[in-house]
């Protein structure tokens, strides 16, 4: 049961009286205090002017102790008039005399600041040490005590100079001479400003506008957040600098390229069995790579740390993941649910909970929007990169260098041009010299004879839904210019 206030405890001030109580809660009169508020009021614009009026000072009597005033009486009513006059006509003219002093401070500096630039410069002969003067001074020392603010201020700007009396020629002379270095100097400074401002338009005119073309301009469409998209990849670039690979597989002891490539291929199969992203398939490898970097592990184990890493991997790129049976499913029942869930865990503490590593795939995708490419030449290139997956060759490159190597390869084989435009250095970080032996590996890699066991790849990418782009015949490696 909640407890109520009853309205005895609030205070009688919010309530209204009963008509036999007329005094308020401080003792006085209701009647007296409602005329003595009105009487204490200040007179609107609209009333008479011989209408009686009390203006308040700015922090007293700020206790209402009008109400304390009594009625009756002339005098009273006279002396309150006479005292709120008396006070304007005090205001006005402390207003008045502000506004002299404000307006002849203005004056004075403004008479001085001419003076100091314009007024020629005069030599005192009753100063014993001869000093130079300026008309400004002068005004100074005959100027009020008012004045020394401005004083204080204006001595910047005064020459201070000591030369003995008789030479008081000499010293309009050396001031002349210094007045007129000075000028030369400002012109000097004036004219070479001119000049690197001209030199900066004429680099600006020498180099062309589309040396660098801008590929976020256009940022009509709020999915690609264009005001973040180069940060984010310059950012990208950073962390892939702290997930190196080795060429672990000449430490495994149980495991071959073969045997690597083999699950890597029926990755590859999942993804497009589940419809996983492609993402999805890139970072699970990423994670196979460095796990097994890592770690040695037994044959009947490598198709569960593959299955587990493309867990974990749709765990963060996927909208809906598979769950653990559809896993256990495609398996053929090789592993149960308690095993999946333990080498997750072991994986996790291996890689020490940092996942997020960069994948080739999200590099391609920018460097192709660089590049201006095609939809034809962006699947040849995913179809490169996506063969590289099986190549154990590959496994020491980062992820953005092979995203531009396999642009690079696409651009020759479906355009027949050898440019790497200013636009692609300037976005990939890299050039063609550093981008050659990866290239020619690729193209030696596409090719060779295909696989028998390793075609899931070539398979997909012969479809019509990816353009046919396996069927393209490779480079000649003799011929390629790069």
């Amino acid at each position: 049961m909640v407890k109520t206030r009853s309205r005895a405890a609030v205070p009688s001030v919010f309530y209204k009286k009963s008509k036999g109580d007329a005094s308020d809660e401080n003792g006085v009169p209701s009647q007296m205090t409602v005329k003595s508020i009105d009487q204490g009021k200040r007179s609107a614009e609209g009333s008479p002017e011989n209408a009686p009026s009390r203006k308040r000072s700015a922090f007293g009597d700020i206790t209402n102790n009008a109400a304390l005033i009594p009625l009756g009486g002339k005098d009273t009513k006279k002396k309150q008039i006479k005292s709120g006059v008396v006070r304007k006509e005090s205001q006005r003219q402390s207003k008045a005399k502000v506004e002299k002093k404000a307006n002849t401070k203005q004056r004075r500096s403004k008479e001085l600041k001419e003076s100091s630039v314009k007024q020629p410069v005069i030599i005192t002969e009753d100063s014993p040490s001869g000093e130079i003067l300026s008309s400004q001074d002068s005004i100074e020392e005959s100027g009020s005590s008012s004045q020394d603010s401005l004083q204080s201020t204006s001595s910047v700007t005064s020459l201070d100079v000591t030369i003995p009396q008789s030479g008081s020629d000499s010293a309009i002379s050396s001031l002349e001479e210094s007045s007129s270095v000075d000028s030369d100097k400002n012109s000097k400074d004036d004219t070479k400003a001119d000049t690197k401002e001209e030199e900066t338009e004429e680099k600006v005119q020498e180099t062309p506008v589309n040396d660098v073309i801008d590929i976020d301009a256009n940022n009509t469409d709020p999915v690609t957040v264009s005001e973040y998209a180069h940060e984010i990849f310059v950012n990208m670039k950073r962390r892939e600098e702290l997930f190196p690979l080795t060429n672990y597989l000449e430490t495994q002891n149980g495991i071959t390229p073969q045997m690597r490539g083999i699950l890597v291929d029926w990755l590859v199969e999942v993804q497009e069995c589940f419809e996983l992203y492609h993402e999805t398939l890139y970072l699970g490898v990423k994670l196979l790579d460095h796990f097994l970097e890592k770690n040695s592990i037994q044959r009947d184990e490598l198709q569960l740390v593959g299955a587990t890493t493309l867990i974990i991997s749709s765990k963060i790129e996927e909208r809906h993941p598979p769950c653990m049976d559809d896993f256990i499913y495609i398996c053929d029942d090789a592993y149960q649910q308690q095993q999946f869930i333990a080498m997750e865990s072991r994986i996790m503490r291996s890689l020490g909970f940092d996942v997020n590593i960069p994948i080739p795939y999200r590099f391609l995708r920018r460097y192709a929007k660089a590049a201006f490419a095609s939809i034809e030449t962006l699947t040849l290139a995913r179809f490169l990169l996506e063969s590289s997956l099986l190549d154990n060759r590959f496994i020491t490159y980062k992820a953005s260098h092979m995203a531009a190597s396999c642009l690079y390869l696409a651009l020759l084989m479906n355009n027949k041009c050898t440019e790497w435009t200013p636009t692609l250095v300037h976005y990939t970080g890299y050039t063609k010299d550093e981008l050659r032996e990866c290239v020619l590996q690729l193209n030696a890699m596409n090719a060779a004879s295909p696989n028998k066991n390793l075609m899931t790849v070539r398979n997909k990418y012969s479809h019509k839904v990816f353009h046919e782009v396996a069927t393209i015949p490779a480079l000649d490696t003799l011929t390629i210019q790069i």
